[in-house]
């Protein structure tokens, strides 16, 4: 198995299995693969006709594989209960090329972990691997649109992109054209422009003016990076099938000053990811141009061909004030990009707990949470015979209603951008906010195995976590009980308070029934103070 760099000259190759296996990821495109290539080096190789990319991330160990993509036997042997891998001989298949994987993952000193996949393959690498569990990371996630909302932005719900749009027309002339290799020069002039804007604009927001040095240190290294990114695919634009378009404008009356006329306002390009979705990879516009940002973005979902019925606008890379942006367009859908990882034995024991307890839930809700939210400090458990028996997590949250009201704005991104403010002034009130409102404690996943209930070994439990929870100067512990009885049940452990609650995770994971109106929790005071009367608690992450 021999793995060779993404080139352009592979682009025909690759897309052949991208654009029927991959979905609608921008992650496989050969711009995010070539382009993306200085920071995040790809790699690929076909073998048995499977098509594999394997991407290499800075944090050491970061190496992940695409789930073999093609047309071959996706159907795995049992696997060998003594080893957590198939024994040969399936040649041609995914079990031999899962074998395979792992010996080069071991050669570069990583373990096997997989990227993308649809639902078919991702099937049967759990069947093969049911060590393994599968999780997104909702910063990662990609924002598909309707192209045909995009380019008419009809109905109530876009009146306040049509302002944005309409100010743009009402106060520019303006023109349009393709985005070709010539005019790739003057996008970077203008590139940098934008970037001084947005350099300028970190400076003056910044609530903490003595870290305002390393937060534009920052900055500027990820628009280096991006900058490095944009230049390989203006140095590659027809090997890569790129296409775009520039939008200059000029001010109307502006004739009659001196020196004024056409400016080079925003640009954007992007490649296919499939036969009927399109992903846009680089969208810049000044913020000088006021409503450039509105204008560009329809103009370029116009300009694409027809067959092209949905846009891929890429991840907000948990920068919420990108996040707002994106939401604000209104996505038809989200492209999560599921990550297959091998789970240790007390996950495992824990996702069996879970199934047993929560049937009504799957295999994929139990590893989410492991997966990004588990924290082996924060579990209180009882095992018998080496086995998880009883457990139960503490979940930390504020109360920002209680204190001041967190502001929904953060910087721009430097791989995708749109108008917001800082990163760091939204740290800034969150922080502020964590520090005027009370800390609550939620208790979640409270679960016994059925031959261990009544023998009080889960009330031992909660009375464990209200005395850590004490310690940890928490002002409330909280739960939701799923029934009346068990609501009664905690009553006689101080949990006599009851509230309706909302939760509010930086990754949107929902810690409630999965229905609101069900979500009524029991809550016990610590500090001495009755919660707050607010008619709903809202509880949302703190700072990390």
């Amino acid at each position: 198995m021999t793995f060779a760099p993404v080139s352009t000259c592979d682009r025909a190759l690759i897309y052949s299995f991208t654009a029927r296996y991959a979905g609608n990821s921008a992650d496989l495109t050969m711009h995010s693969l070539f382009c993306w290539g200085e920071t995040y080096p790809s790699f690929w190789c076909l073998e048995d006709g499977f098509l594999i990319i394997r991407i290499h991330f800075p944090e050491p160990g970061g190496i992940y594989y695409s789930i073999p993509m093609g047309s071959g036997d996706l159907t795995p042997q049992q696997p060998d209960e003594s080893s957590t891998f198939i024994p040969l001989p399936c040649r041609g298949d995914i079990c031999h090329l899962i074998k395979k994987l792992k010996q080069d993952a071991q050669s570069l000193g990583a373990e096997l972990r997989f990227l993308g996949g649809n639902d078919q393959t991702r099937e049967a690498v759990r069947k093969t691997l049911p060590h393994y569990g599968r999780y997104y990371l909702r910063s990662n996630s990609d924002y598909i649109y309707s192209r045909s909302d995009l380019q008419s932005l009809k109905g109530r719900k876009y009146q306040p992109k049509r302002n944005h749009l309409n100010h743009f027309l009402a106060n520019y002339d303006y023109i349009v054209e393709p985005l070709t290799k010539e005019r790739t020069a003057e996008c970077l002039q203008m590139l940098e422009e934008w970037e001084n804007e947005h350099i300028a604009r970190i400076t003056a927001l910044s609530s903490q003016p003595d870290k305002v040095n390393d937060s534009a240190s920052e900055y500027l290294k990820e628009l280096e990076r991006e900058k490095v990114c944009i230049k390989r695919a203006f140095g590659n634009w027809d090997q890569l099938g790129l296409r775009g378009i520039v939008l200059y404008a000029k001010e109307k009356r502006s004739e009659e000053r001196e020196g004024t006329g056409n400016k080079l306002a925003a640009f954007c390009y992007g490649s296919a990811i499939n036969e009927n979705t399109f992903c846009t990879h680089i969208e810049k516009a000044l913020e000088s141009v006021t409503g450039s940002y509105a204008a560009i973005n329809q103009l370029f979902a116009k300009s694409l061909p027809p067959q092209f019925t949905f846009i891929n606008r890429e991840d907000d890379l948990g920068h919420t004030g990108l996040r707002t942006a994106k939401e604000s367009y209104h996505p038809s859908g989200v492209e999560h990009k599921f990550i297959m990882a091998p789970m240790s034995t007390q996950m495992q024991q824990i996702r069996s707990l879970w199934l047993e307890c929560f049937p009504e839930e799957q295999s994929e809700d139990a590893e989410q949470f492991l997966f990004t939210r588990f924290k082996p400090e924060k579990m209180l458990c009882h095992n018998e015979n080496g086995r998880v028996v009883s457990m139960l997590h503490i979940i930390e949250f504020i109360n920002t209603v209680h204190g001041n009201t967190v502001s929904n704005t953060t910087g721009s991104s430097a791989k995708s951008n749109t108008e917001g403010t800082t990163k760091s002034s939204m740290e800034a009130a969150t922080k502020s906010s964590a520090e005027n409102s009370y800390k609550y404690a939620y208790i979640y996943a409270v679960a016994t195995s059925k031959e261990y209930r009544k023998k009080g070994i889960a009330g031992a439990l909660i009375e464990q976590a209200i005395d850590k929870c004490r310690k940890e100067g928490f002002n409330f512990v909280c739960l939701i009980p799923s029934d009346n009885h068990l609501r009664e049940w905690y009553k006689k452990y101080g949990f006599t308070v009851s509230r309706p609650v909302s939760f509010h995770t930086s990754d949107e994971y929902d810690f409630g029934t999965g229905d609101d109106s069900r979500n009524e929790a029991a809550i016990l005071p610590l500090s001495g103070e009755s919660p707050e009367e607010e008619t709903t608690l809202y509880l949302s992450d703190p700072l990390p």
